[in-house]
């Protein structure tokens, strides 16, 4: 009885090596997440479950975020948000990110409100874009098997705004706490 109630247990106990400390070096997040804070991510989160809307997360971006490259065809107009990554995972370089959109969500923005399925964000500590910029009128569907991302702050954020819809392969873990700043 002893030994199957030990196994219970080691089945719901956190797994060793599954957390990972990062610290914030930009102010895409911001006021959510400032610079130089140390906030703690679990890279298991997504083991068995999809990244929700709403979730902080840590990403490896597509490699064309290094020039805000899509991957969409260059038809693209000012209004319209990018579709499609431009490459596979920049492994040298992760980010920090909301997820706000998920396969199958029809999303545009308006003044940095993310407008989902129909519905206007009303997510607190959002900072919107100064009038007239971070539009984007026309509709985009998120493709199966990708979330699309962007900073709490619109208008400092490099996201797939620029770069498309992220695989949910190059999302690392999910936020779990901030443990202080790094004292950097």
């Amino acid at each position: 009885m002893l030994l199957a109630l030990s196994a219970a247990i080691a089945l719901f106990a956190p797994a060793q090596g599954t957390t990972e400390f990062f610290i914030i070096r930009g102010e895409n997040m911001s006021p959510r997440l400032e610079i130089n804070q140390r906030v703690e991510f679990d890279l298991a989160a997504y083991a068995d479950q999809a990244p929700e809307v709403g979730d902080i997360v840590l990403i490896h971006p597509p490699v064309g975020a290094r020039n805000t490259r899509c991957g969409s065809p260059r038809t693209l107009r000012s209004d319209q948000l990018c579709v499609k990554p431009r490459g596979g995972p920049d492994r040298s370089v992760r980010f920090v990110m909301r997820v706000v959109a998920v396969g199958g969500d029809r999303v545009r923005l308006h003044r940095g409100r993310v407008v989902r399925n129909g519905t206007l964000e009303t997510r607190k500590g959002i900072r919107r874009c100064p009038r007239g910029e971070c539009t984007y009128r026309r509709a985009i569907t998120v493709p199966a098997g990708h979330v699309y991302v962007a900073g709490d702050n619109r208008w400092s954020s490099d996201d797939s705004r620029f770069w498309g819809a992220l695989p949910v392969s190059q999302v690392l873990g999910r936020y779990l706490r901030t443990a202080g700043t790094c004292g950097c």
